[in-house]
């Protein structure tokens, strides 16, 4: 779900373009957005399943909002390896090799979806193609494609500049994201319907993540985003094993503020201020911690895992855009009627579901990849 290690959109500049690193985080990311989807209504409380269960589903659930975040980051780490362009000619030409790697599968499978819920009204269509409503995870593709933009436009002037101006850009895009968040929050809080759902579908409330990889690639210009990743973790190894305990403390404390707060009767859809403001430092520590897992993953994963994470790092772009369409094929409805089982019953539920809609999502982007003149919409790298 990310552009190429070299910022250009499909060239290899050697075997060592790719990062085992990088590949683990996105295969990470995707499993944890297909969780958030899958496992999502298991965060309301019912009167057959308590606040406690209720509250041991929030912890899986909630557990996984860095994710989309990571797709964000990523993007601009990788997108910064390459911040300067020789001509605007061939600053036009990464635009379009962009637009050609991300627009064709947002509209194949926009197009599905608005199909299966057989919407015929050309205004409604146009509307759920530009605010990425056709499903609901599809905010993700309009928010990224606004990012691509501002990238393509202040990168080259910004890569140039003190290192005093780079990091107050990044505090600003901090800034206008925890806003973003907070108040499309407070909004929700305060009535029934979500008129500003087209906020999400806005790079405001994801600039803060995305602007944190440029700024970390532009720090490590020139090593790669392997090193930028190593570079978030500094000192001996004894120093690095105390950043990296002291940043699982404070997530695992932020995440159970928030998983308690998210098992109401509202459900895990609606937004709560606090909740909201929490996010952004939960989703930041576990970003820090997952990438020194993934640097740890890199060192001691064996060939086959390797292998199976850039696979999976391969086709996330594809699987994030289908999986929705397959949940629902295979009757995604069922999730919300097993509030009746016992715990070990209802989660071996949630696991089999889990596994089977990445396995049949990723089934379906690698044979539409297969297919001769379709493996340009299906997704895949």
């Amino acid at each position: 779900m990310t552009a190429d290690r070299n910022g250009n959109g499909g060239d290899r500049r050697d075997d060592q373009s790719r990062s085992a690193q990088v590949d683990f985080l996105r295969a990470a990311a995707i499993v944890a957005v297909v969780l958030i989807h899958v496992w999502g209504p298991s965060t309301e409380v019912t009167r057959e399943r308590g606040p406690l269960q209720a509250a041991f589903f929030s912890l899986f659930v909630c557990g996984s909002w860095w994710a989309v975040p990571a797709f964000f980051f990523l993007s601009g780490l990788l997108l910064t390896q390459r911040a300067e362009f020789a001509s605007w000619k061939e600053r036009l030409a990464w635009l379009r090799r962009r637009g050609a790697r991300l627009l064709p599968p947002y509209l194949f499978w926009s197009g599905l979806y608005l199909l299966v819920a057989k919407e015929t009204d050309p205004l409604a269509v146009l509307r759920s193609l530009l605010l990425g409503t056709a499903s609901y995870q599809l905010y993700f593709v309009v928010a990224l494609v606004q990012a691509y933009l501002l990238w393509w436009l202040a990168m080259p002037w910004l890569s140039r500049q003190p290192r005093l101006w780079q990091t107050v850009a990044l505090l600003g895009c901090l800034a206008a994201s925890a806003i973003a968040h907070v108040w499309r929050a407070v909004y929700l809080n305060g009535v029934d319907a979500d008129e500003f759902e087209w906020l999400r579908a806005t790079v405001l409330p994801w600039l803060g993540y995305f602007a944190f990889g440029c700024l970390l690639a532009l720090r490590f210009r020139g090593q790669g985003p392997q090193d930028a990743l190593s570079g978030m973790f500094s000192g001996r190894p004894e120093a690095r094993r105390t950043q990296l305990l002291s940043r699982t403390i404070i997530a695992g404390v932020v995440l159970v503020l928030i998983a308690t707060g998210e098992a109401t009767y509202g459900g895990p859809h609606r937004d709560d201020p606090l909740n909201a403001a929490l996010r952004f430092p939960y989703a930041f520590s576990v970003l820090l911690v997952m990438a020194a897992l993934g640097e740890w993953a890199d060192r001691w994963m064996g060939e086959g895992a390797r292998r199976f994470a850039r696979a999976l790092a391969r086709d996330s772009y594809g699987i994030y855009l289908c999986h929705v369409l397959v949940m629902q094929l295979l009757g995604g409805h069922v999730y919300l009627q097993l509030a009746g089982l016992s715990l070990p019953l209802e989660l071996a539920y949630r696991v089999l579901g889990l596994v089977v809609t990445i396995g049949v999502s990723w089934g379906l982007v690698r044979l539409l990849a297969s297919v001769p003149g379709v493996r340009r919409v299906s997704g895949a790298e």
